[in-house]
């Protein structure tokens, strides 16, 4: 943003929050004192920037996918898929431990897949989470978010 556009934005600000325009235009004086404030906005915009600042470790990724199903991918800034992941392998492991339950039991309730089917899907969901997460970390660093 040049100057003039800064000078004129932060004229048309006072004027809101005065409720009257100013009564000249900003001389030299009033716009050196802009100049640290504008230094300042660059300098968090340069920190904001920094790649090495906002770096998600894959190691880290995987590692927390490992702990907690999803963990990784919300780390990664997925939480959408960290979500479906941590649902997807909960609700699998769960159906099938309550189908393997009924069938010990001898209940009359069928399930319809296998107990070992769920419990399958829901391993496969789980180590695709740990093996996807840390591409999805290093996406995250290359600015693929």
């Amino acid at each position: 943003m040049n100057r003039a556009r800064l000078v004129a934005s932060l004229g048309l600000s006072m004027v809101f929050a005065a409720g009257t325009a100013p009564a000249q235009a900003p001389d030299s004086a009033s716009l050196a004192k802009l100049q640290p404030p504008v230094r300042a906005l660059s300098a968090v915009r340069r920190v904001a920037d920094d790649p090495e600042r906002d770096h998600k470790d894959p190691a880290l990724a995987a590692i927390l996918s490992f702990i907690l199903p999803g963990a990784g991918q919300v780390y990664a800034g997925r939480v959408g898929t960290g979500l479906a992941v941590l649902l997807g392998v909960g609700a699998t492991a769960w159906r099938g431990g309550s189908c393997l339950a009924r069938e010990r039991v001898g209940s009359s309730s069928v399930c319809e897949f296998p107990p070992f089917g769920y419990l399958l899907v829901s391993a496969g969901i789980y180590l695709w989470g740990i093996v996807s997460a840390p591409d999805m970390a290093r996406s995250y660093n290359h600015g693929q978010r």
